[in-house]
């Protein structure tokens, strides 16, 4: 989006800039491209856009049974020629209980393993000899996650428990806006989780010794580093939890002097350079020749020290370190130099003679 200063509000505007730089040329510091010190260098882009989630890490695909699935285990002894079906929940305590045979531990097993233990849990207690023994997943628990902030599509997601990774949740929601940071907030809810004793029991089933109570947290996390170290990015998210992706405000920088004035929109996620801002207002008014000098005019957000910095614009074209990003708030203003001024007052007296010819033609 372009903000152009040819509205109501240009004389206030106008004012305002060439005070800044009638300010900064007396009272700050004076820089070039290569003397400017680091801590007045433009920071460099942090938009989380850059982070493409879908490859944050390998998308957990568990196929573990979770407490609040539901499970179909069939039983054949031998005899039978079909195996008859019974459709059990996954407890709270991570068991189903089977007819006959009683609870038996599935959280965590595959559908593979989960038969096996069933069926050493109905060897054990001598009620089949050789069964067959099947479990299919009929249902999955869900999560529901809520995603806000900077993506796509806001909202509510149901996401298997054993996929609801902050990677499946970003997904879920459209990726990352432009403007979103490169840190997210997620809030987990309290939730109560059973303890169990420490005892050895048969089929590994223990008693429940008391209830833990998990207080709600609040954690942030690095895309960088989820990117880079795949921290964070395959973690479970709990039911109800809540993912914030952080948006950022607005960038903008004031062009103006010998080219197109102008309020400019920088772009989040990359650098915004002194050329392309100028190529973007319709470039210097004279060739780079005679138009050579411009002015970037910055405050530092932690001081609050106003810097100038000149920058050779005929060099820069060819030099890439003499064309430095620029920062939101700045104000970039291509001056007046010995020859543009020269060139400015040719073309006024040029106008004056023109204008006093054609009155003098136009006289009876």
């Amino acid at each position: 989006m372009r903000w152009s200063l040819s509205n109501a509000n240009v004389p206030f505007a106008v004012l305002a800039m060439c005070s800044a730089l009638l300010l900064v040329g007396c009272q700050s510091a004076m820089f070039t491209p290569s003397t400017l010190p680091p801590e007045f260098a433009a920071p460099p882009p942090s938009s989380g856009h850059t982070v493409p989630v879908s490859r944050l890490g390998a998308m957990p695909v568990s196929e573990t049974l979770f407490a609040g699935d539901t499970v179909a285990v069939s039983i054949a002894s031998g005899d039978e020629e079909h195996m008859e079906s019974t459709i059990v929940p996954v407890a709270s305590d991570g068991t189903v209980t089977v007819p006959l045979i009683g609870k038996v531990a599935v959280q965590g097993k595959s559908e593979l393993a989960a038969a096996q233990a069933i069926r050493q849990a109905g060897i054990q207690k001598h009620i089949y000899r050789n069964p067959d023994v099947m479990v299919v997943v009929q249902d999955r628990l869900k999560h529901r996650v809520t995603v806000v902030g900077a993506v796509s599509r806001p909202g509510q997601y149901d996401l298997p428990a054993g996929r609801s990774s902050l990677a499946s949740a970003l997904v879920a929601a459209g990726g990352l806006t432009e403007n979103s940071t490169p840190v997210i907030e997620i809030k987990k809810p309290g939730s109560f989780r059973p303890v169990m004793a420490d005892t050895n029991r048969p089929n590994n089933v223990a008693p429940v010794s008391h209830i833990e109570h998990i207080e709600p947290q609040v954690v942030r996390v690095s895309l960088a580093e989820m990117r880079t170290k795949g921290r964070n990015a395959n973690q479970l998210l709990p039911d109800g939890a809540v993912v914030t992706v952080g948006e950022q405000p607005e960038r903008y920088i004031t062009v103006m002097g010998l080219t197109t004035n102008q309020i400019m929109k920088m772009p989040y996620d990359r650098e915004f350079r002194i050329l392309e801002a100028l190529a973007r207002a319709g470039g210097p008014r004279y060739s780079t020749w005679i138009s050579n000098k411009a002015r970037v005019i910055r405050t530092d957000p932690h001081s609050g020290q106003a810097i100038s910095i000149q920058v050779p614009l005929r060099e820069a074209q060819v030099n890439p370190q003499l064309n430095i990003a620029l920062a939101s708030g700045d104000i970039v203003s291509v001056e007046e130099t010995i020859g543009t001024f020269t060139i400015s007052t040719i073309s006024q007296l040029i106008g004056i003679g023109r204008t006093a010819l054609v009155g003098a033609t136009a006289l009876p």
